[in-house]
């Protein structure tokens, strides 16, 4: 009889630790699902922001999971680099709309935004004989030239 309670006593605590085991295994379960629901808000936020046009968001990377931390690392870092690229390519578009050809876009790209670095602005041959005091000089000089109207048409 003593053997058969000690075996009860022995699968008591068998029982116990394993419902221990899985009350943990639950709770952890319960703090990843928590964590997954804030990176998807966070990744939202910053998404929105960044389709209107704000690229100054970043989705926290302070999670306890390491996964969760390295997509919020690699969504960080591709807003980052569409941001870079944008405030590049803005500074150098500006220039060529007050005729300085100088700027050029200098950060180091790849795949499309490659091939439009290499092309904005396209560099003008030393040897061609168009100077920017000159193209200013000529819109200054049609700016001041009367409209010409043209008869209206008989019919």
């Amino acid at each position: 009889m003593a053997r058969a309670i000690e075996v009860f006593r022995q699968n008591a605590k068998h029982v116990a630790a394993l419902s221990a085991e899985e009350a943990d295994r639950n709770l952890s379960i319960v703090e990843r699902a928590d964590m997954m629901a804030l990176l998807q808000t966070e990744v939202r936020s910053v998404m929105q922001a960044a389709s209107a046009g704000n690229f100054e968001r970043r989705v926290p990377t302070n999670f306890s999971d390491n996964e969760l931390n390295d997509l919020a690392i690699g969504i960080n870092g591709l807003v980052e680099a569409v941001d870079r690229g944008l405030a590049e390519t803005g500074k150098v578009l500006s220039a060529i709309a007050n005729t300085d050809l100088t700027q050029r876009i200098t950060g180091h790209y790849e795949g499309g935004r490659s091939a439009l670095s290499r092309t904005i602005p396209m560099p003008l041959p030393q040897s061609w004989p168009i100077s920017l005091p000159s193209c200013r000089a000529r819109r200054a000089r049609s700016r001041q030239r009367p409209a010409k109207f043209w008869p209206a048409p008989m019919i």
